[in-house]
C-alpha cells in the first residue's frame, strides 16, 4: 500500500511539473505577412509583421522582369502598391522575411487586382 502511494505522488508530481514547465517552453516568433488586394481599382497592399526586428525584402515579378524591389528593416510595416499602369496579366508577389520566403501570384485585371490561390 506504501508503494501505491508512493507511485501515486511521485505520478502527480511528475505531471504537476509538466504542466508547470510547458509555459517556460520557448514558441518561435510570431510571424504574419498579409495580401490585400484593394476593394476598388489596381491597388494591393502588402502587410509584415513580426515579434523580432529584421530585413524584409518585397520584389514584384513579371515573367523574369523584376518590376519593383524594396528593402525594409524592422518588425512592421504596410506597403501599398499601385497597380494602375500595369497591363493585364499574373505577376508574381515574393516576399524574403527573416523566416522564409512567402510567393503568390496575383492576377492584375483592367480594374482589379486578384490573388490566385496556388
Amino acid at each position: 500500500m506504501k508503494i501505491l502511494r508512493f507511485s501515486a505522488i511521485a505520478l502527480l508530481m511528475v505531471l504537476g511539473a509538466s504542466c508547470y514547465s510547458t509555459d517556460k517552453i520557448a514558441l518561435p516568433a510570431k510571424k504574419k505577412v498579409a495580401i490585400l488586394p484593394g476593394e476598388e481599382g489596381k491597388f494591393l497592399k502588402v502587410i509584415y509583421e513580426s515579434n523580432r526586428p529584421g530585413k524584409v525584402r518585397i520584389s514584384l515579378f513579371a515573367d523574369h522582369w523584376l518590376l519593383y524591389h524594396k528593402r525594409y528593416i524592422g518588425s512592421r510595416f504596410i506597403q501599398p502598391f499601385d497597380l494602375t499602369d500595369l497591363p493585364g496579366g499574373q505577376y508574381q508577389l515574393e516576399i524574403q522575411t527573416p523566416g522564409g520566403k512567402v510567393e503568390k501570384v496575383i492576377e492584375v485585371t483592367d480594374t482589379k487586382v486578384y490573388e490566385v490561390t496556388r
